[in-house]
């Protein structure tokens, strides 16, 4: 079953990796750390969800779906010039279509095998 992924978790994964802050993704400007860690923001997000651009654009701080696309376009000519940029897009991609782990103890519950049908093998007295 595929998940849905949100803008926000992209933004979210972005901001751990790069050590920027989501509010420095969503605003208007930046060092070139930021928007490097912008763009890459945005390529997930492009990947990743199923919005349109001009919704993605909502997302980061009011920006238009030709700004959006022009992000894209960019972190897609930096992963061409730098391995590194490209290994953390590779692996924030991985980190978040990864399924989430199911809690502990959520398992198939076999509680339901037991009474007279299945107390055979355990030596219950059946009449």
């Amino acid at each position: 079953m595929n998940r849905r992924i949100l803008i926000a978790e992209c933004q979210d994964a972005v901001a751990t990796a790069t050590g920027v802050t989501v509010a420095d993704l969503r605003g208007r400007r930046g060092d070139r750390r930021v928007i490097s860690a912008r763009f890459a923001a945005v390529w997930l997000a492009v990947r990743l969800t199923d919005h349109s651009l001009g919704r993605i654009g909502r997302h980061f701080g009011g920006r238009d779906h030709s700004t959006i696309s022009a992000a894209r376009d960019r972190a897609e000519a930096l992963r061409g010039r730098d391995r590194d940029y490209d290994a953390l897009l590779r692996r924030l991609e991985r980190q978040l279509r990864a399924e989430p782990e199911p809690p502990a103890g959520a398992g198939a519950q076999l509680g339901f095998f037991h009474g007279p049908l299945f107390d055979l093998a355990g030596g219950a007295a059946h009449a």
